[in-house]
């Protein structure tokens, strides 16, 4: 009886409210990623205390998973002199090392939706991924970001790039599209106690592009990963519904296509929920806020955890209910600075907890089924290390 009675406590989603509880800084630069360019740890108790996502449920745990982990949405980077100089470890060349490390089954890497402003990063996720077993790569969506900027891209340079994916997927050096960034804005901008820049990209969801990348994917059957932030607080932008409307209207005119509605949507579960009921081809990965900028960033884009490390009992209830459409994602730039060195030691421990902490009959499908499924993975290939 004690041990049913344990096995009940331990999964009540609980309230948790102090700050050193959960701050723990085993290596030497993540203090500072998660204070930020606050002057003093009593700066940043006091502002993360007042975090305006701390009041709500959170789902508890001490029993971690311990299974496998396809992480279906990632950004390692390369090492450059700027990231040396500051103590940068860890690059796009020791994913392999790490995520075997952490026991993650495969990775599947994508540039971001700002990568179109440098073509020297445009083509090694694709040399990469395929010298590696366990590396994944998304065929990429420059294209989007170049049609965004129309004072520096002209159509047939738009037009140019989209067909170079399509000969990098027919060649087989890529499998789906993405990350295919719509709508990203100054998240940094949020960052107290100065803010911060963050490129900012805003396409018109009519333009002739979107739909030229729809086909593709629905010709394929393939995902498309698409990151569109319906919500600025700081500067008063509240997109919601016409983000709503946009992915019904893609998921009915393109059934064949499997949208992926990047980090939970940025929504909040009721809507993300209101458009899978509606559209049989949506899913969506999901990554935790680990440092300072990501979850100030992401206050208002309902991230699913906050400062405790938790996941929000509304998140884990909905990733429960709609256990087929949810799959993680970390959104990690591994090589971007040496706080992203702790992928291993900090990121995957956080993430473990969460999974853990969802229903066991669910776990594996968010850890790794529903991905293998989406991105046609071989669950039976052994996890090797290094070129095929």
């Amino acid at each position: 009886m004690k041990k049913i009675l344990l096995f009940i406590f331990l999964i009540l989603p609980t309230f948790a409210n102090s700050f050193d509880e959960h701050y723990r800084f085993d290596h030497w630069a993540y203090e500072r990623i998660m204070f930020g360019k606050t002057e003093s740890r009593e700066e940043a108790k006091k502002l993360l205390d007042s975090y305006k996502l701390n009041n709500l449920e959170v789902r508890d745990t001490n029993k971690p998973y311990l299974g496998a982990i396809i992480d279906g949405h990632a950004h390692p980077r390369k090492s450059t002199g700027k990231t040396l100089d500051i103590g940068t470890e860890y690059f796009i060349e020791d994913l392999p090392m790490l995520t075997n490390k952490a026991n993650v089954f495969m990775s599947v890497i994508m540039g971001t939706p700002n990568t179109y402003k440098s073509e020297d990063n445009w083509n090694y996720y694709y040399d990469f991924a395929a010298e590696h077993q366990n590396v994944l790569t998304n065929c990429h969506s420059n294209f989007i970001g170049m049609a965004a900027n129309k004072k520096k891209y002209k159509n047939s340079e738009v037009n140019k790039e989209f067909k170079e994916t399509i000969k990098r997927f027919k060649k087989g050096q890529c499998y789906g599209l993405g990350e295919t960034g719509l709508v990203h804005y100054n998240k940094k901008k949020k960052n107290p106690p100065y803010g911060g820049y963050q490129p900012q990209l805003d396409l018109d969801l009519k333009h002739p592009i979107i739909d030229k990348a729809f086909k593709f994917v629905n010709e394929h059957r393939m995902p498309i990963n698409l990151h569109l932030e319906p919500f600025h607080e700081i500067d008063g932008i509240d997109r919601l519904t016409e983000f709503k409307n946009f992915y019904k209207k893609k998921c009915e005119k393109y059934p064949n296509a499997k949208i992926v509605i990047a980090h939970t949507g940025m929504m909040p579960t009721k809507d993300l929920e209101e458009i899978f009921d509606y559209c049989p081809n949506t899913y969506t990965d999901w990554k935790i806020a680990f440092h300072w900028s990501s979850l100030w960033g992401f206050e208002d884009l309902h991230i699913p955890n906050d400062y405790r490390f938790k996941l929000h009992e509304v998140w884990a209830k909905s990733m429960e209910k709609y256990s087929d459409r949810y799959f993680f994602g970390s959104d990690h730039k591994l090589g971007k600075s040496p706080a992203h060195d702790v992928f291993v030691e900090h990121y995957m421990k956080h993430v473990r907890l969460m999974i853990g902490s969802l229903s066991p009959e669910v776990q594996e499908k968010i850890a790794y089924k529903n991905a293998a499924k989406l991105f046609k993975i071989n669950l039976n290939q052994p996890l090797i290390v290094g070129k095929q």
